[in-house]
């Protein structure tokens, strides 16, 4: 019995937990760069379910949207193909959804040049091609399987930063016992028996011109 309980009480915790990085994702992530000292704000539109779209917006570039996807429940992944000098790099891109104030955003730049082939970029941009989803899945596919697995391509550190969220939950009026509306209820009655005509009734204002 003591087992179901238990099971019941890491549901229960882990369907909170999803809640409130959800909500988070209701408001703006303010950040700034560790590496760079830079600043720049990421805002998010749910699509459906896990999917996402994260809009960065900054002085010094123009805003840009790209497909994410949250996994791990707070953890928000999206890619991007970059051109650069005749040609192009993949950006992966983390950021962890929490309202601390730890380093929580990081990005890497992953060229293709060596072990990772001009035949592996050819590839992600066919799939960008066919769908956001379907580049997602590609280049999801191709961190984790290459970079994560410790393939000796070329990649490195393109910007980590720290980013706190400025969402903050509606406060929630409680609701009063049908107690409580009955001793309210008696205050105003003995209120309006104290009222007299020359005087205004209560929680009325006197108009000023």
């Amino acid at each position: 019995m003591w087992c179901n309980v238990g099971f019941a009480d890491v549901v229960k915790d882990a369907l909170t937990n999803i809640k409130k990085t959800k909500d988070l994702l209701k408001g703006n992530y303010k950040c700034q760069s560790i590496l760079t000292q830079g600043r720049w704000t990421f805002s998010f539109s749910e699509i459906s379910g896990k999917n996402y779209y994260i809009k960065n917006v900054s002085d010094d570039n123009p805003p840009s949207k790209q497909f994410a996807v949250l996994k791990k429940y707070n953890m928000l992944f999206w890619y991007y193909i970059l051109p650069v000098e005749e040609d192009s790099v993949l950006i992966a891109n983390v950021l962890k959804l929490e309202p601390k104030r730890d380093e929580n955003f990081m990005s890497i730049i992953i060229f293709f040049d060596g072990d990772f082939t001009k035949e592996d970029l050819r590839k992600l941009k066919d799939s960008s091609n066919e769908s956001e989803q379907a580049f997602f899945n590609h280049a999801d596919n191709f961190v984790e399987t290459r970079i994560n697995s410790g393939s000796q391509g070329n990649f490195q550190n393109f910007d980590r930063g720290i980013c706190k969220s400025d969402y903050k939950p509606l406060k929630k009026i409680p609701k009063l016992s049908n107690e409580q509306k009955e001793i309210n209820k008696k205050k105003l009655l003995e209120q309006l028996k104290k009222y007299k005509p020359t005087e205004l009734a209560p929680g009325v204002k006197k108009k000023t011109n």
